[in-house]
């Protein structure tokens, strides 16, 4: 009950940081058709990935937290994906600070592909409210897809086909 609580909580100061900053109309941000904002992370395993490095791939960016049971939910399917190299998936952890458990974590679920740890202000970066929050980009790094919440393996899989399709 007071996890539920404090993840109500912690949403709806998410949806209020992300009004906010949703006013300030910045140069940055994410909208269908756009590009990225520009980002360079180092993954747990210690490669660097920017927006830069993922031009030429299909990429899944997905947001998402420990603490997340919907989250946590999506690894495995996301895993899936990954394994058939249709797209190129990149996991951001919303844990600062928090390596290890974050490495131990992905060791117990089986959970090879890329991630990195972000924080709050990436978050903001990308017009993130709540999590999970996911990304398709095409090959040239533009957003195709924005998925707010949980998303299936079957929709991933139908979005990337559709722009395997558009060449």
């Amino acid at each position: 009950m007071r996890t539920n609580l404090l993840c109500i909580l912690g949403i709806g100061l998410a949806l209020l940081i992300g009004l906010k900053s949703g006013q300030k109309g910045g140069a940055e941000g994410v909208r269908l058709g756009g590009r990225v904002p520009d980002f360079s992370l180092k993954t747990l395993a210690g490669d660097m990935v920017t927006d830069q490095s993922l031009q030429g791939q299909v990429v899944i960016l997905n947001f998402w937290s420990m603490s997340c049971s919907a989250c946590l939910a999506e690894l495995p399917e996301l895993q899936q994906i990954a394994n058939n190299s249709r797209a190129k998936v990149i996991g951001i952890a919303l844990e600062p600070g928090s390596v290890q458990a974050v490495r131990s974590l992905l060791k117990r679920r089986g959970i090879t592909y890329p991630v990195a740890l972000g924080d709050q202000e990436l978050f903001e970066r990308f017009d993130g409210v709540s999590i999970p929050y996911t990304l398709l980009l095409d090959r040239t790094s533009r957003v195709v897809k924005i998925y707010h919440g949980a998303v299936s393996k079957e929709t991933l899989e139908k979005d990337i086909r559709s722009i395997a399709e558009q060449g």
